[in-house]
């Protein structure tokens, strides 16, 4: 199963559960199109600490669609994490980002903590401050210390 939650859009939280069907997969990149012709910039997570498997047939589709909207993702995205529990799946990720420029800056991370604090410090850092607040009083996530004026 596959569920996408943009309560807090431009945070999309993509989480995978079990094993995805071709249909459920397809159906999970119509939907991406649909963030990416919102024409808004985002931060988007996936979250695979309950998936089973990925079928090679689902990754040759996702390379596909990268290929496809390289251009907008290059725009629109601002980041996205990934949440991947096993330390040698999240090395595997790093080394792949690596030696294949993703179309915008991504992390691979243990827990949706840690992602949820990457995508906070994402937006602050691109000057959308508004979306970083609202991520970090949802889900009660430290908030950074403010920058003090000095008087000389």
């Amino acid at each position: 199963m596959i569920s996408f939650d943009d309560s807090l859009w431009p945070l999309l939280l993509v989480s995978f559960e079990g094993e995805s069907s071709d249909e459920e997969f397809t159906y999970h990149l119509q939907r991406m199109d649909e963030y990416l012709q919102r024409q808004e910039k985002y931060v988007c997570i996936y979250d695979a600490t309950k998936m089973k498997s990925s079928p090679m047939s689902h990754r040759q589709l996702q390379v596909e669609w990268l290929q496809k909207n390289d251009a907008a993702l290059r725009q629109w995205m601002l980041g996205t994490g990934f949440v991947i529990t096993s330390p040698l799946a999240r090395l595997a990720m790093t080394v792949i980002s690596t030696l294949n420029k993703p179309p915008c800056p991504n992390t691979s991370v243990a827990t949706l903590q840690q992602a949820l604090t990457w995508a906070a410090d994402r937006f602050r850092d691109e000057g959308h401050p508004l979306p970083s607040v609202r991520i970090r009083t949802h889900y009660g996530l430290v908030h950074p210390p403010t920058k003090r004026a000095t008087i000389k």
